[in-house]
């Protein structure tokens, strides 16, 4: 049984709407990182559009957690871990170019955000979408 099972049906409808509009935020991401990903054949500069891929990438590894029944802090912990990791492979893809190098925690802050979204949608908390 998954632990938002146990909530109240407000509780867990407001928690459902926070997962909705999360992946409506990584769908938005995504679209982004469209527009500013190089057409095929072509070599990207920079990686402006290597940020909304790792945005949205962010995001549904917190959603994937949540759905497979993880708490809101272990899909936390878990999406810290997977966008610190995407972070060090693009760093260590890119050698010696430092101009496109990343912070391994450029994506806390955005999860970060996330969580508390999500404590507040089970907590009876007024949730700002």
């Amino acid at each position: 049984m998954k632990w938002y099972a146990s909530l109240d049906e407000s509780r867990r409808e407001r928690l459902f709407a926070a997962m909705r509009e999360a992946d409506s935020r990584a769908e938005t991401y995504d679209k982004r990182y469209r527009e500013l990903a190089p057409p095929f054949g072509s070599i990207a500069v920079g990686g402006a559009a290597w940020d909304e891929f790792g945005k949205a990438n962010a995001i549904r590894e917190f959603l994937r957690s949540i759905r497979n029944g993880k708490d809101i802090q272990e899909a936390l912990v878990e999406a810290k871990m997977s966008a610190t990791d995407s972070v060090q492979k693009w760093n260590a893809s890119r050698g010696k170019d430092y101009h496109t190098h990343r912070a391994k925690t450029m994506f806390d802050s955005l999860l970060f955000s996330l969580s508390h979204t999500f404590q507040d949608a089970i907590q009876s908390k007024d949730v700002p979408f």
